[in-house]
């Protein structure tokens, strides 16, 4: 019965060593494998999409950039950039900065534009992070993206507007002029009393005349604007209004 007892404990022991023993390489070649071939990280991937709400006349739009992650691994510290390619008034952004874009999140930063000349521009935005990937933390930008701002529209031949509106610092009058010439800009307050008067010569087509209002009060004004013709012609347009704010 000994014999018998020890053979078998010696049974498996062998057993128990060679199973150990069968192990070993293979937790070699996994390690090995782990080494030459290390596990794939995704980085934070950007992609981005301006838009641009609809205004009235004159009106400031807002411009909207909507960011998502694509990627595999979170964007940190994302801030959104906004650049024109011609004369706007450019507002802060909103929100200043994205802490973190988790995996398939989106973001959307904002802007209110106030163009400030009587042609189109173009608006052009992207955003940018910190995200990271198989060396570590690297930076990240979502591809520019662009959209088309039409200005100013032209008003018609007998019509005036103002932009922007409320105005802080310039307020311009848009008016077209059927021919080269001059035109009276004068500007009252609430009260009646006379701010401001301008004389400009001008060529036919779209022009606007601007009135500095840094200097104004807030509140209501109301301007009248004559236009005059080298071959004597002469016409008043409509009275018009704007309002100063700070």
């Amino acid at each position: 019965m000994k014999g018998a007892a020890a053979a078998g404990a010696m049974a498996l022991l062998l057993a128990l060593t060679a199973g150990r023993a069968a192990a070993a390489p293979a937790a070699s070649a996994a390690i090995l494998a782990s080494v030459i071939n290390p596990p794939v990280v995704v980085p934070g991937r950007l992609a981005g999409r301006l838009s641009l709400t609809p205004a009235a006349a004159g009106q400031p739009v807002q411009a909207v950039l909507s960011v998502t992650n694509t990627g595999g691994m979170t964007v940190t510290a994302l801030v959104g950039r906004l650049r024109t390619d011609g004369g706007a008034a450019v507002g802060a952004v909103s929100p200043a900065v994205v802490e973190a874009l988790a995996p398939g999140a989106s973001a959307a930063f904002t802007w209110t534009v106030a163009p400030s000349e009587l042609r189109t521009l173009t608006l052009f935005a992207l955003a940018a992070g910190f995200t990271t990937d198989a060396t570590g933390v690297v930076p990240v930008a979502a591809p520019e993206s662009e959209a088309v701002l039409t200005g100013i529209p032209a008003p018609a031949a007998g019509a005036t507007f103002v932009y922007p509106s409320p105005a802080r610092n310039v307020a311009r009058i848009a008016y077209t002029m059927a021919a080269a010439g001059a035109v009276t800009l004068k500007v009252y307050s609430a009260a009646g009393r006379l701010v401001a008067a301008l004389e400009e010569a001008k060529p036919a087509g779209v022009q606007s005349t601007s009135v500095t209002t840094s200097l104004l009060a807030p509140g209501v004004y109301v301007y009248l604007l004559e236009r005059v013709y080298g071959a004597g012609g002469r016409d008043r347009l409509g009275r018009g209004r704007f309002v100063v704010a700070r």
